[in-house]
């Protein structure tokens, strides 16, 4: 029964498990879905850590049973999808913990792993393992997409200063008056007029006028 099932069942831990097969047969790989829960997992990522230690510790699966009960009013021992049953179950699970539960879109294909003889209904068992496989690929998917989105920094690099060359305060001094004399000599090499010496008439007229 689903109550001694629940009692024996020793939950996996999330972080651990790529692969969970459940008693009917059905398994799931941890990032399945993650494309089509993709939304799902950014609205209860803040519930991320509480939801972890409530599907380790089996408390997800006691309050899920409670849940229902509740709902299988006539003690059949099963919930019916055409009638909304299952999407209302799981919902209902969801809001339990705080959750922002799955559209039926999100939730159809679960529903299809666990609905093994195409009967349209899950009985009490394969809809505890439903909404514990839902909750393991929302939140196995947000461990992921945190580990993906760590940035990886480069090495630190060493920062090398380069000495500049030594030079004497006389030669520093010096400098631009070495300077000044080198472009003396230059203007008068190649026939311009140095406007720090004056002319005399015959080197004006042998070099022409200063501009």
């Amino acid at each position: 029964s689903a109550e001694q099932w629940v009692a024996s069942y020793r939950c996996p831990t999330l972080t651990a498990t790529e692969c969970v097969v459940y008693p009917c047969g059905a398994a799931f790989k941890a990032d399945e879905f993650s494309g089509l829960l993709a939304p799902l997992v950014a609205a209860n990522e803040p519930r991320r850590l509480a939801m972890i230690q409530a599907l380790e510790s089996g408390d997800l699966l006691r309050l899920a049973l409670h849940a229902f009960r509740q709902r299988d009013v006539m003690q059949h021992g099963f919930l019916d999808w055409g009638s909304g049953e299952v999407q209302d179950f799981a919902a209902a699970v969801f809001r339990q913990w705080g959750l922002s539960p799955p559209s039926e879109a999100q939730l159809h294909p679960f529903f299809l792993k666990f609905n093994r003889d195409a009967c349209l209904r899950l009985e009490a068992r394969e809809c505890l393992c439903l909404v514990d496989a839902l909750c393991r690929a929302v939140f196995a998917s947000s461990t992921l997409h945190l580990s993906d989105a760590l940035p990886v920094l480069p090495p630190p690099q060493a920062v090398t200063h380069q000495a500049e060359p030594h030079q004497e305060p006389h030669q520093q001094q010096l400098q631009p008056q070495h300077q000044q004399q080198q472009q003396q000599r230059g203007s008068s090499r190649d026939g311009s007029c140095s406007p720090s010496r004056p002319l005399n008439r015959g080197y004006e007229q042998a070099c022409g006028p200063c501009p």
